[in-house]
């Protein structure tokens, strides 16, 4: 790239000659000929940088928006956060960031009490990206979200089952106290054990 631009300054000096009949660089024409090929340079870069600009703008802006539904989310505004994750999934479906934005918008909708939605988001973030780092938390949640629509039984058995999906995983020993637990206050002695 350099020695094209090097060469179009050499071509843009002996047109200078051409047209006005004296040397176009003098004494200190190598620096005058490298000024010309830095301005080329810088040239090219910005035209470079505007034609990937939609693209950059596009990605920023979905950044942006993501961002904003985290700050949300940590400042405690769950309805308000969970809306945004909800936009972001609608707008940027396919972003990278699009299982943390599942994850996280059945996180806030989980924290301020709308059960059955948060169960959606997470279970839609397990169905399309079960590799996801999370996935364990999502289950435990699905699980929890069930015992506190008051479906004890699909949660003991959600409970009972997060071992076998998730048997290294940190909440697999808290998933198996929670069946016991939920077993146990539901009077089925025979599962709690």
């Amino acid at each position: 790239m350099i020695d094209l631009l090097w060469q179009a300054s050499g071509a843009a000096e002996k047109e200078g000659r051409r047209l006005t009949g004296r040397p176009a660089i003098g004494k200190k024409g190598w620096q005058v000929k490298f000024l010309t090929v830095l301005a080329f340079a810088a040239a090219a870069a910005i035209l470079g940088l505007l034609a990937s600009g939609p693209a950059q703008a596009q990605q920023s802006e979905a950044e942006k928006q993501f961002a904003y539904a985290v700050r949300l989310m940590n400042e405690g505004l769950n309805d308000l956060a969970a809306s945004q994750f909800q936009s972001f999934l609608e707008q940027y479906p396919d972003s990278p960031r699009a299982p943390e934005a599942l994850f996280s918008a059945g996180l806030c909708l989980a924290r301020s009490g709308d059960y059955a939605r948060s169960s959606g988001f997470f279970q839609r973030l397990l169905a399309a990206y079960p590799d996801f780092p999370r996935a364990d938390e999502a289950a435990f949640y699905v699980a929890e979200n069930l015992h506190r629509l008051g479906k004890v039984d699909q949660a003991i058995s959600a409970f009972e089952r997060f071992p076998l999906f998730y048997p290294k995983s940190r909440w697999a020993a808290r998933a198996l106290f929670r069946a016991g637990q939920l077993a146990e206050k539901s009077g089925n002695f025979v599962k709690a054990e």
